[in-house]
């Protein structure tokens, strides 16, 4: 029998390249059922601001403080351009991450097309923030610099930051998953018929703590590292 979770991947041939590509449904879906809930969020925590924040007016201005205070030290004033997509980028992620913790739903970030997504976004942005502050002209001439044989080199650089940027939050997601997964077999072996108990005991701690406190520490290691990219490319 087919794997059920297979038959919801579409793989189609884009044409005269010779390149395949799978669309999974069910991750499609779940995005939109974030991107949904987030914007739900959003107006909840913003629809009635008073001088006594609501907890959820308090968390919201909280986050934006944290960010704002965090990207200035890091990128000066400009920083402050980009409070509002790091920090949709950071709450983006990190919904995705926590979603594997509802039963039956597979984190979007556990599918590689969404990490090379995230990070397509983050070179747009970065490269478009760089071309608008420097200029096209400088901004092409920094590929040649400091010799134009390095031309190549430096473009291929600039790709694998995004390959790098991506697989980093898919790997670390996947090894949690898997470890997750692994944990009652392991059990097993080593404590024999003792170890049944002990794997379903353990299965829901290291879910927990796979899913809350590491889909948190991703969610701020990726946002992190998008505002360190903006800020090298961009200088």
């Amino acid at each position: 029998m087919r794997d059920l979770v297979a038959l919801n991947v579409y793989s189609f041939n884009i044409p005269y390249l010779n390149i395949i590509v799978d669309i999974n449904p069910v991750t499609i879906i779940t995005t939109w059922v974030i991107i949904i809930v987030i914007f739900i969020l959003a107006k909840i925590s913003v629809s009635r601001l008073s001088m006594v924040p609501t907890r959820a007016q308090a968390a919201a201005e909280g986050l934006y403080a944290w960010f704002d205070e965090t990207l200035e030290e890091s990128m000066g004033e400009a920083g402050r351009k980009f409070i509002p997509f790091i920090t949709t980028l950071f709450i983006f992620v990190l919904f995705c991450n926590w979603s594997s913790l509802i039963p039956n739903v597979k984190s979007p970030t556990s599918d590689m097309n969404t990490c090379f997504a995230l990070g397509v976004l983050v070179l747009i942005v970065s490269h478009g923030y760089a071309i608008r502050k420097k200029g096209l002209k400088k901004y092409l001439k920094s590929y040649f610099q400091p010799t134009p044989l390095l031309f190549f080199s430096n473009v291929i650089s600039e790709i694998s930051k995004v390959l790098s940027h991506s697989l980093r939050l898919f790997g670390n997601l996947f090894a949690g998953g898997l470890l997750i997964a692994l944990v009652p077999i392991l059990c097993v072996q080593l404590f024999k018929w003792w170890g049944v108990p002990l794997g379903i005991l353990a299965m829901p701690l290291l879910n927990a703590f796979f899913g809350l406190f590491l889909g948190g520490v991703q969610a701020l290691v990726f946002t992190l590292l998008a505002a360190a990219y903006i800020n090298v490319i961009s200088n």
